[in-house]
């Protein structure tokens, strides 16, 4: 390789580097380059993810919500059925009462009836 006389400054150094085979320096650019175009890519790849995060922290927000809510509406649900089967079962109660009641009053109309026709 044939040597070049070439100041080079190193980044935030700026040391001078008097003789640099002119390869080794384009390599070194063309890498540098590569570097910050790789750089730039992971930086929007990164971008990217955490917008992604972020859309799925506010999807599972969200879901965990709905989930909160399905759970509320299902003890309401079966709170409800429990209400509906004690009513039934009070309703039945007084269903029969009414029954044995009917039952008692036509017995004493029947018996009140026969004391008439005597």
């Amino acid at each position: 390789a044939v040597l070049e006389r070439k100041a080079w400054e190193a980044e935030g150094g700026g040391e001078v580097q008097p003789y640099v085979a002119r390869e080794a320096y384009d390599s070194l650019l063309e890498l540098k380059v590569e570097l910050e175009e790789s750089e730039e890519a992971l930086r929007s790849a990164a971008a990217e993810l955490q917008g992604k995060q972020a859309a799925l922290a506010e999807e599972a927000r969200r879901l965990r919500t709905a989930l909160a809510e399905a759970k509320d509406s299902q003890q309401r649900n079966a709170d409800l059925a429990d209400a509906r089967g004690r009513n039934f079962k009070e309703a039945e109660r007084g269903r029969v009462a009414a029954e044995r009641k009917a039952a008692d009053l036509a017995g004493r109309f029947e018996a009140a009836d026969q004391l008439r026709i005597q």
